[in-house]
């Protein structure tokens, strides 16, 4: 019976995370574009946009994203071209393929078919899975290579060739995402040491140990060839002299210097920063009422990104694990607490949801366990099919106003931050384009290189002729900080209306506070609820005219 529960869980979210694929999350965002075309990019010359030969960093705008993505989205740039549904499609098999490793996890953890199904369910219907899994959002992909190599480092005290696949997993997943280069281990070897405590067992990891050695190895060595400057740029570390602001202006306030420097320094203002961070991280405003800070991600904001109902069976999950101490449980929650850190760690507006999706399938187990032990209870006093009933409206009420909210929601508030309208500009340059000598286009598009470079399909070979001039890594982090830079006769540039206006021969695309309100476009580009995204203004007509 199991066996079938869980293939109809399995194509519902398969379902949830492939339908409408393209349009949902509304927009593209120039890091998913940036995972395609490094696809396309390695595919067609083995190296990367920047020219970077099968790297284990990818270069990106400055940001140095981590491969796995782009490696996993070539075998469905290959078959189905460079689009957007190829590029989402990897993500969106991962996240069906983690709710089953989901269930394989908790059915192993707990031997117990009905919390296995229950946390399988739960991480199908999560808003937070949901929006993740639907776009090329890297933070995602640990769902999957966390929780099956966990599966598998437990598999293993049966057979040890296990230990193998689940060593090759996790050392994948160091190169996913940021967060998992930090949690990886910490999370293994909570696992590791509550399953495999005596001596004899340990030995046994042998094989193990020398696999993710080698994967470790390959880190350190990417993190200092590329990557190594994320970590100091993100963190809360590099706002450690803001403390000298609040020093002086509490020195103008009569505060004594002693005092002063012993309550406000580097160590306890970024101690006060990671503490706020970190318990905003496990608060009702984020996993219930609020969300995630920021519609990138595809997420939702005001829209927690756990079910409404799962502030009971998480909080029940937990009273459990301090009363039951089940190894299972315990080793579930350490996964919990310790993948808040590097979100807690970062700079940014706070909440921010793919920081966080290490929690993943983790928290859902736990919530799952809470709800099986509610069930107990009611099904002691009310008959069973009337528990059964009630929990299954009350699921199907909780997910049908998260649903809504990211199907539309997402779609009516969150474009802007998707960057929608992107590719019709590039098409509108594609069509009209030719006539003109020049064309101008704001850096209001975050990285506006990588939309031609994406849906125009740009040969590889001449993007990376062009990317080797935009030598932004000698003054700058990123290269949208270049005061300038072309693709051909594409100039990406903030607007200057009274510059750009003399250009006798040229298209200029801008954002609507770019140009005067006089300044009459040939061509706009609405966002979904009917604001101007973007104006196209023809620098031969002189359509606008100046009040004088």
């Amino acid at each position: 019976m199991s066996r079938w529960l869980i293939g109809i869980i399995f194509v519902l979210g398969l379902l949830l995370r492939t339908v409408s694929l393209t349009a949902h999350p509304t927009g593209f965002t120039p890091d998913e574009a940036s995972f395609g075309y490094d696809a396309y990019s390695i595919l067609q010359t083995g190296a990367d946009q920047w020219g970077n030969r099968f790297p284990l960093n990818l270069k990106s705008f400055g940001d140095y994203k981590l491969p796995v993505y782009s490696y996993l989205t070539m075998p469905s740039i290959a078959l189905f071209g460079l689009n957007v549904f190829a590029t989402r499609l990897p993500n969106a098999i991962i996240g069906s393929l983690a709710i089953l490793f989901t269930f394989l996890l908790a059915k192993k953890l707990f031997n117990k078919d009905s919390i296995a199904l229950f946390s399988a369910l739960l991480l199908t219907l999560s808003p937070w899975h949901i929006a993740l899994s639907r776009g090329a959002f890297e933070a995602n992909l640990t769902t999957f290579f966390l929780t099956a190599g966990i599966y598998f480092l437990l598999q293993a005290e049966k057979n040890k060739k296990y230990f193998i696949v689940s060593a090759v997993l996790l050392g994948i997943n160091l190169f996913t995402y940021h967060t998992a280069r930090l949690m990886t281990l910490p999370v293994a070897c909570i696992f590791i040491i509550q399953y495999y405590s005596t001596v004899t067992k340990i030995i046994n990891l042998r094989s193990f140990a020398i696999i993710v050695s080698a994967f470790i190895v390959l880190t350190i060595y990417a993190m200092f060839h590329g990557g190594g400057g994320r970590l100091a740029t993100s963190s809360i570390f590099s706002t450690a002299d803001d403390v000298y602001t609040t020093r002086f202006s509490q020195l103008l306030s009569g505060e004594p210097n002693l005092l002063n420097k012993l309550f406000n320094n580097k160590l306890t203002h970024v101690s006060k920063n990671f503490i706020q961070n970190y318990v905003s991280y496990l608060s009702p405003q984020f996993l219930i009422t609020e969300g995630a800070r920021e519609y990138t991600y595809g997420m939702r904001t005001n829209q927690g990104v756990l079910l409404y109902f799962e502030l009971a069976t998480v909080l029940v999950g937990t009273f459990w694990v301090f009363f039951k101490r089940n190894k299972a449980l315990i080793a579930i929650f350490g996964w919990i607490i310790i993948s808040v850190i590097p979100a807690a760690l970062s700079v940014g507006p706070g909440h921010a949801a793919n920081r966080a999706a290490f929690m993943m399938p983790a928290i859902q187990i736990l919530s799952a366990y809470g709800l099986y032990k509610i069930i107990l209870f009611f099904n002691r006093r009310i008959p069973n099919s009337i528990t059964y009933i009630l929990v299954t409206l009350v699921v199907l009420a909780s997910s049908s106003i998260a649903f809504e909210s990211y199907w539309y929601g997402q779609a009516a508030l969150g474009a802007r931050s998707m960057f929608y309208g992107a590719q019709d500009i590039v098409e509108y340059v594609r069509q009209e384009g030719a006539q003109f000598d020049k064309v101008v286009v704001t850096k209001g598009l975050s990285e506006p290189h990588i939309f031609f470079a994406f849906y125009e399909k740009i040969d590889p070979e001449y993007m990376q002729s062009q990317s080797v001039h935009w030598e932004f890594e000698k003054e700058f982090k990123w290269v949208d900080q270049l005061p300038s830079y072309t693709l051909g006769k594409i100039t990406f540039i903030n607007i200057d209306w009274e510059r750009e206006r003399l250009i006798d021969n040229a298209l200029i695309i801008g954002r609507p506070k770019d140009f005067p309100e006089y300044v009459r476009p040939v061509h706009t580009v609405y966002y979904p609820n009917g604001d101007i995204a973007y104006l196209m203004v023809d620098t031969r007509t002189r359509a606008f005219v100046y009040n004088n």
